[in-house]
């Protein structure tokens, strides 16, 4: 009778687990580099800095540049009516891997309800809805822990809020912390408004608009525009109160590329009409920036521009050029000429999901950025 019951057990269980579905992605890259620095040795000689955390270059190209391990889980249910999601990544050189919590960039589950127009979700979030889509990807809620919940009034148009814990005040011994200091996390929160984010998602033919605002004090809001003839275009803001700017991680980098600006605007615009040819070119305006103050201490303006060119010769190679200039203000207390790099790049399709990369960077005034060159590999699975 038992073995008949854990037969019947067995059947079940296959039955569901065939109408469920798992999935697990990723990729693995890594890369060497060498910076011609002019550092001097014992005996006086040139040396260079090496480095194996760098798989490539670029601020249009490159995503983000450190080498890198990335896991990806999706679970999907009986259709898709529930789920959940986890990441782990890695990014920095592979000779010191240590495994951190920090490394689990998201792990949430999620349902559908009222005939699928409710979603939520919660945990350690994966923003599906609100993170900007334009060159930057702005977000609020992406690798915070909490939940959130998304309603679709029509196909187009989903609102919905979140609750996160992360921009909640830490308290223990009578003090307050903003944010949680090192030295002490007891899981204690004082619950208050700035747990609370609210977005916005609206998605028709050729636009699409994303915002988000968080009750701690920012918002970011983002415009993309589609046209027929190979044009994409996009635009994005956004604005953190003085107190508030430096709590909050912006943008899809794991070492972020942003400085702490209280106003950020990124636009991004591609052509891709001509065949095998990709024509592209970003702006950001930082203003208030305290990455750059002048004699008083005052918070200055900094903007850069980034043209960038590709051509896939064959299916399997494809070569590209970008540079990024960095503009800066005349007040300024440091060195404010104005200067670029340049990043020639190849890359070369081994085999289905297997890229070798080979770059050079090129500085205009090698006392603020050096001239280097590094190779790297990223197998996609």
């Amino acid at each position: 009778m038992k073995k008949y019951f854990l037969l019947a057990i067995l059947a079940g269980a296959s039955v569901f687990v065939s109408a469920q579905t798992f999935k697990l992605s990723g990729h693995v890259r890594s890369g060497i580099s060498t910076a011609f620095d002019g550092a001097k040795g014992e005996d006086n000689d040139d040396i260079n800095s090496f480095s194996a955390a760098t798989w490539t270059k670029g601020d249009y190209f490159g995503d983000d540049e450190f080498s890198r391990i990335r896991l990806d889980g999706e679970f999907f249910g009986t259709e898709k009516k529930f789920g959940a999601s986890i990441r782990y990544q890695y990014a920095g050189s592979f000779d010191k891997i240590a495994f951190s919590d920090k490394q689990i960039t998201y792990a949430n589950a999620w349902g559908k309800f009222l005939d699928q127009k409710l979603f939520v979700s919660g945990g350690r979030i994966k923003d599906m809805f609100f993170t900007s889509t334009g060159f930057e990807q702005f977000t609020f809620i992406t690798k915070k822990t909490g939940g959130y919940a998304v309603y679709s009034i029509m196909p187009e148009l989903k609102i919905g809020g979140a609750i996160v814990q992360d921009y909640l005040y830490s308290y223990s011994k009578g003090e307050k912390f903003y944010p949680r200091k090192n030295g002490y996390d007891n899981g204690t929160k004082e619950f208050g408004k700035n747990a609370f984010v609210g977005g916005i998602n609206f998605t028709k033919d050729f636009f699409s608009f994303r915002g988000a605002i968080a009750a701690a004090g920012a918002g970011y809001a983002n415009v993309n525009l589609k046209f027929a003839n190979g044009i994409k275009f996009s635009a994005e803001g956004i604005y953190q109160k003085q107190k508030t700017r430096n709590e909050f991680r912006m943008g899809k980098a794991e070492i972020q590329k942003m400085k702490s600006a209280q106003f950020v605007f990124v636009e991004n615009i591609e052509y891709t009409g001509i065949d095998k040819l990709l024509l592209g070119i970003a702006s950001y305006q930082h203003f208030k920036d305290e990455t750059y103050t002048d004699k008083d201490g005052d918070t200055l303006n900094f903007f850069s521009i980034i043209p960038a060119v590709k051509y896939n010769l064959l299916d399997s190679l494809s070569f590209s050029v970008e540079s990024t200039i960095r503009i800066f203000d005349s007040r300024y207390k440091g060195d404010t000429d104005t200067y670029a790099n340049i990043i020639p790049r190849a890359d070369f399709e081994i085999a289905k999901g297997f890229t070798a990369t080979v770059y050079g960077d090129i500085s205009t005034d090698t006392d603020r950025r050096k001239n280097s060159i590094g190779a790297g590999v990223c197998v996609v699975f």
